[in-house]
């Protein structure tokens, strides 16, 4: 059945409310931004997903329950906490502080 008829129609609120459409959640846009890095083979973006996708998933193993937004929010803030500190305390340092630094920008 073609709902594209109702866009016209409703607003993407309305639409959603109805049951019609959905948001996707922050999962399903990592899920998707990580398949279109496999696509266009962007290995910097392909590896910065794939740590947030296995940082979520982790959690959610040691919760043992999907996790909320807001609990995803605050493991994805952790990663980029952890990835600031040694920015800023190595400066130019080691090879591997180079590597993160390109995947933060």
């Amino acid at each position: 059945m073609c709902l594209l008829w109702l866009i016209p129609l409703y607003s993407q609120k309305e639409l959603e409310s109805r049951g019609i459409i959905r948001k996707m959640t922050l999962q399903e846009k990592i899920q998707s931004h990580l398949t279109d890095a496999m696509r266009s083979k962007d290995q910097l973006r392909l590896s910065v997903l794939r740590m947030m996708k296995s940082a979520v998933k982790n959690k959610e193993i040691e919760k043992m329950k999907a996790l909320e937004e807001s609990e995803l929010l605050a493991v994805l803030f952790t990663l980029v906490k952890q990835r600031k500190t040694p920015l800023s305390s190595f400066g130019e340092g080691p090879a591997g502080v180079g590597r993160q630094r390109g995947s933060r920008d």
